[in-house]
């Protein structure tokens, strides 16, 4: 089994932090770089503020609902006082990462012209509509994560010839973390 634990890891990594691979692309050279100012409308436009707003009260409600049997009501007010006065500022501060982070990756071409599409109306009525949409689809790609879990660790197995001893500890161990 220990063969397989930083194989079992990177596939718990990868369900765990939700993490998706992308293709690399040039970076933009720092001349080109989009203003804070031009990414902070930009973000605006696109209503970031409210849209992780709304994901967190809907983590907030997942947590709230998950707190142990046995607190009190006046432990479970204290949790949500203390959820509701830090949230603000994690968002403000991620805000301001998100900034920093599309300057640095987009040009002030790029900014504008992602501006420009997310102040037309049909981006507006989508971004609008994203709620809605998120809501219908996280069920159903929840449903296939611990399938697509059970073949990606048959998979590993098969590479690295488990016994069927380990693809079952495999298994076991995947399922487990998804329970989490």
């Amino acid at each position: 089994m220990r063969r397989l634990a930083p194989a079992l890891l990177a596939v718990t990594i990868l369900f765990g932090v939700g993490a998706s691979a992308s293709a690399q692309t040039a970076p933009v050279p720092a001349a080109d770089h989009a203003s804070p100012e031009a990414v902070r409308h930009m973000l605006a436009t696109m209503h970031l503020r409210d849209t992780m707003n709304l994901m967190l009260d809907k983590m907030m409600d997942t947590m709230l609902a998950k707190m142990p049997s046995n607190m009190t009501p006046e432990q479970a007010k204290a949790v949500q006082g203390a959820m509701h006065a830090e949230l603000p500022a994690f968002i403000d501060s991620t805000l301001n990462d998100s900034v920093t982070v599309y300057a640095q990756n987009l040009s002030a071409s790029e900014v504008a012209a992602m501006e420009s599409f997310y102040a037309s109306p049909a981006a507006q009525s989508a971004i609008a509509k994203m709620p809605a949409i998120t809501q219908q689809l996280m069920p159903l790609i929840m449903s296939r994560i611990p399938e697509l879990t059970r073949r990606m660790v048959d998979h590993m197995c098969d590479t690295l010839s488990c016994t069927a001893a380990q693809r079952t500890e495999a298994q076991a161990q995947a399922a487990a973390q998804l329970k989490k």
